[in-house]
């Protein structure tokens, strides 16, 4: 599925501060604070570990903005400002939750300063299982540079480490000769199995570093990490996880390092050619989030980039990092069986969107394509960039399927805390996505999650808010069917 930034309204265009929340889920949730108990129980503090005995109100929460959000006396945009709380503070939930202009708003205390305020509910998560950060010392995420020789190097630590909870395979190879891995999480003979995958697009890679930072979690706390009292290897034991952390490893590659590191000497020719077609269309504009990005002009019939805003000419590196295609120029998520022969868009080689000469043209697509069936998978969840968003349904889905993906979206809702878009009948929406063949042929529940705020490839910066709201969303998965 691809939809174009044109008519379609993002939460994750605009600013934290300035974004209208939607109001509070009602659904049930850990990360919803409840109003009330009628007993005082213990909950442990994120940082020690340490159980103490607390108001049943009061529960610890960690700040999720992309940069920041504000902290106020009052329980509105408009209440002066105390300070400005960054993604990964952790701060104490005191009681009040209440709805102003539609917005839900939390009374917090800030665990290391002690100040108090109101802060968006929309900006926090329940801290959840408290675990020590230096446990995980194999997948790094201090740079954002997270590459394909990384993945290699730390699926082979992370299986060798946890042989009775981790498995690997190569599940197919790229156009440019390199390995497809899927990760098995879990017991591979469990009742029920999720399939899950990253790095479909070049560019967005702080996803396949999420992935594989997930997985060493859920290793490293196999028997020790809890939720909803069940250990996490209870709950994998029951729900097997499928993991494709980079489903594009040549388009990673790419976009980290232009034509540095390709195997076969003719693609910095070709690379170069899909630049020279390319290269007229692409403006370097604003967004709608205030962040200059480059903004691709090929629908527009008479655009001249010299008479258009700002008619700086992008060049061949720049162009190589927003590389999203495989390195036969082909968008893999344009190129499954799905609404392939509507697609709209390029018709030749291309950085992003065109969809090849045919379905599933591509080795890629068939790697994913063949793993997708090789169990009855209970879902499937695909992790993109940018937007702060969470993709579902499709058109053509069977009325069944529709209402188990559109539960399925609000279930990641009520953890993560990014909003929901049925593309059943948006505006400019291609088919031809991993998320819509699997809705569509298999018949099976999915969503698409748009993670980070600013233009792609993401910086590091947001790597903490990513990881935040997402790290225990699989034992949220694997616990609703157990």
């Amino acid at each position: 599925m691809m939809i174009a930034a044109v008519g379609l309204s993002a939460c994750g265009n605009i600013p934290d501060n300035d974004k209208p929340e939607p109001v509070f889920s009602e659904l049930p949730s850990r990360e919803a604070p409840s109003e009330s108990h009628e007993e005082s129980e213990s909950t442990a503090d994120p940082e020690s570990g340490e159980e103490t005995e607390e108001e049943g109100e009061h529960r610890y929460l960690i700040c999720v903005p992309a940069e920041y959000i504000s902290l106020r006396e009052q329980p509105d945009q408009g209440g002066a400002e105390i300070a400005q709380l960054t993604a990964g503070t952790v701060v104490e939930w005191i009681g009040d939750h209440l709805n102003e202009d539609e917005t839900d708003y939390f009374r917090v205390k800030v665990k290391d300063s002690g100040m108090e305020g109101y802060v968006s509910a929309d900006y926090c998560v329940e801290a959840g299982f408290p675990y020590d950060e230096s446990a995980l010392d194999i997948v790094h995420a201090d740079r954002a540079m997270y590459t394909y020789e990384d993945m290699v190097e730390d699926i082979n630590a992370l299986v060798s480490k946890y042989p009775d909870r981790l498995s690997k395979e190569i599940i197919g190879t790229s156009v440019d000769g390199r390995d497809i891995f899927a990760l098995v999480l879990g017991d591979p003979d469990a009742e029920k199995h999720v399939m899950l995958q990253a790095g479909i697009h070049g560019r967005e890679y702080m996803n396949s570093q999420l992935m594989m930072k997930m997985t060493e979690y859920y290793c490293a706390f196999y028997d020790d990490g809890l939720y909803n009292g069940k250990t996490y290897r209870e709950l994998f034991g029951k729900t097997a996880f499928h993991v494709i952390p980079m489903s594009n490893p040549d388009g990673v590659t790419i976009s980290q390092f232009g034509t540095e590191k390709m195997n076969n000497p003719y693609l910095g020719d070709f690379l170069y050619s899909c630049y020279e077609i390319d290269r007229q269309n692409l403006c370097y504009e604003i967004n709608t989030n205030g962040d200059y990005n480059w903004s691709d002009h090929y629908k527009e019939d008479g655009f001249v980039l010299s008479e258009s805003g700002n008619p700086r000419e992008i060049t061949f590196d720049e162009y190589l990092t927003i590389w999203k295609a495989n390195a036969n120029g082909v968008d893999i998520n344009n190129n499954f069986d799905a609404g392939w022969a509507d697609i709209d868009l390029k018709s030749w080689p291309s950085y992003g969107s065109y969809k090849g000469d045919g379905p599933v043209s591509e080795p890629e697509t068939a790697a994913l394509r063949d793993y997708a069936q090789r169990h009855d998978y209970e879902c499937f969840v695909s992790y993109h960039s940018m937007g702060q968003l969470i993709y579902y349904d499709v058109k053509g889905n069977k009325d069944s399927n529709s209402e188990r993906s559109a539960e399925l979206s609000e279930l990641f809702k009520s953890h993560i805390k990014y909003d929901t878009v049925n593309t059943n009948g948006a505006y400019n929406v291609n088919l031809g996505g991993f998320g819509d063949w699997v809705q569509l042929s298999l018949d099976k529940p999915s969503v698409t999650i748009e993670s980070g705020k600013k233009p792609c490839p993401l910086e590091i910066g947001e790597f903490v808010s990513i990881w935040n709201r997402h790290r225990e969303s699989w034992a949220m998965l694997a616990d609703r069917w157990d």
